[in-house]
């Protein structure tokens, strides 16, 4: 599938975006950095780990596992930034957010950053897979949904 965005430039050009092309390119890129930091820091191993589990779950379609270890992965990262070995995405982002280790645009407020990007996984994760038991339903989990997530 081929998308067209328009106004990205200032004279309101089209250009084309393969979305296949960039979901391969953003999980390889994804991929490489994670990697990159276990080479150079042993402590992201785990994060590593979890985040190839992350691929792993993805071929088989196993949506929901993969929602799950991209979560694990995300949290296993900030609580090495936050040097802590307990705690939940609500605590951490706030530790991650006090000691300005994300450079947040000016035109952002800290809180909003932290709600509406750094908890956005949780809140995926908490709210489409059986993490905490599925209860009465059944929740499908779309390849959409899954990719979003990564």
């Amino acid at each position: 599938m081929v998308y067209l965005l328009k106004g990205i430039f200032h004279d309101d050009r089209f250009i084309k975006i393969d979305a296949k092309k960039f979901e391969l390119d953003v999980k390889a890129k994804t991929i490489a950095l994670v990697k990159e930091l276990k080479d150079c820091v042993s402590e992201f191993q785990a994060p590593f780990n979890e985040l190839t589990m992350v691929l792993d779950f993805f071929e088989k379609g196993s949506y929901a596992e993969a929602i799950s270890n991209a979560r694990k992965s995300n949290e296993s990262v900030l609580k090495i930034l936050c040097n802590v070995n307990r705690e939940n995405s609500y605590k951490l982002t706030k530790q991650v957010l006090g000691a300005n280790i994300c450079n947040i645009s000016e035109s952002m407020t800290t809180e909003g950053f932290r709600e509406k990007v750094l908890l956005s996984l949780p809140y995926v994760r908490n709210n489409s897979t059986a993490s905490h038991g599925s209860g009465k339903e059944l929740v499908e989990i779309t390849k959409e949904m899954e990719n979003l997530s990564i």
